[in-house]
């Protein structure tokens, strides 16, 4: 996955000035907030999300449909991980915490089909790059099933915003680790 997420980085720049290149939606139904910016990618997708903070016990822990591969531009954040084949949630069993700037990026992987996690940021909002790869042949959580046709989109100002943002920040990462 980390493999996926460099090519996807290095066609990055040239996406990042056409917001009708990219679709959005503002995930607000459980804390954190996301605001993600998403397009397709290979046989997967590309996201840029901004993340914004919430309480420890407000964060929604969850699984991931595919794998993927994130890179952390900026900000810190808290995680929490676990794993588990059921429909409900695991016993989560590391937590650690993230942090990025521009000159110091941070990328893991969630490449196990029964891996949950959730992400707690800390003292501001989180911009982070992710790849997906296709979607693993296993269930949903119903809750994500359930509101899945309710998010909205964000705004064509806002989305604007967020690939402005986006671009800064990446333009900083690849100045720094030229």
């Amino acid at each position: 996955m980390l493999a996926r997420l460099e090519r996807a980085l290095a066609a990055l720049p040239q996406w990042l000035h056409d917001p009708d290149l990219w679709y959005s939606m503002d995930v607000n139904y459980h804390p954190p907030r996301v605001e993600r910016l998403y397009r397709k990618f290979e046989d997967g997708r590309i996201f840029l999300h901004c993340i914004y903070p919430c309480g420890r016990d407000e964060a929604l822990i969850h699984p991931h449909p595919w794998p993927s591969a994130m890179l952390v531009l900026s900000g810190r954040y808290r995680t929490i991980v676990g794993a588990g084949a059921q429909r409900k949630r695991p016993v989560m069993v590391m937590e650690s915490m993230v942090s990025a700037t521009p000159e110091a990026d941070y990328r893991y992987t969630m490449d196990n089909p029964a891996g949950w996690h959730s992400v707690i940021p800390e003292g501001g909002p989180v911009y982070s790059i992710m790849v997906a790869g296709p979607r693993w042949s296993r269930w949903i959580p119903e809750e994500t099933l359930a509101i899945a046709g309710r998010l909205t989109t964000l705004t064509p100002n806002r989305v604007s915003e967020l690939l402005e943002t986006v671009a800064g920040l990446y333009a900083q990462h690849q100045r720094a680790n030229a």
